[in-house]
């Protein structure tokens, strides 16, 4: 839910047109949507590209039915990755807020700070991907 927030208020501060909000909204809904699709399927943990997408949504499925059987099992990757990574995500939304319009000393700061952040969600991304 903080996500969501922390987009919409990126897309204010930096997309300054009637509609930003709404096209932002619909992009999101389009990519949630196809990852649902086709991410969210009984190939999760068998292919490694389904599980990237899967792994793309704000939230995760973390159990599957198998291709092989009838049962249930915990789909490969890690969920603490993932938290790790919606939450590193969050940090990028707040940080790309602040920088509009911040002073040159500041902006440094929080370039710094984004970049760390960026870091930290690849490798919480890939380590929720094949952890």
């Amino acid at each position: 839910a903080f996500g969501g927030a922390a987009l919409g208020i990126v897309v204010a501060r930096w997309l300054r047109f009637a509609g930003a909000g709404v096209l932002a909204m619909v992009v999101v809904f389009l990519v949630e949507i196809v990852c649902l699709a086709i991410g969210e399927t009984s190939r999760v943990g068998d292919e490694l590209w389904a599980r990237a997408l899967a792994n793309l949504m704000p939230y995760r499925y973390w159990f599957y039915q198998s291709t092989e059987g009838t049962y249930s099992t915990m789909a490969p990757g890690s969920a603490a990755g993932h938290v790790v990574y919606a939450t590193a995500l969050c940090g990028l939304a707040i940080t790309a807020g602040v920088l509009k319009g911040a002073d040159p000393a500041v902006k440094t700061t929080w370039m710094k700070v984004g970049g760390t952040l960026m870091a930290v969600a690849v490798a919480a991304y890939l380590w929720a991907l094949l952890g």
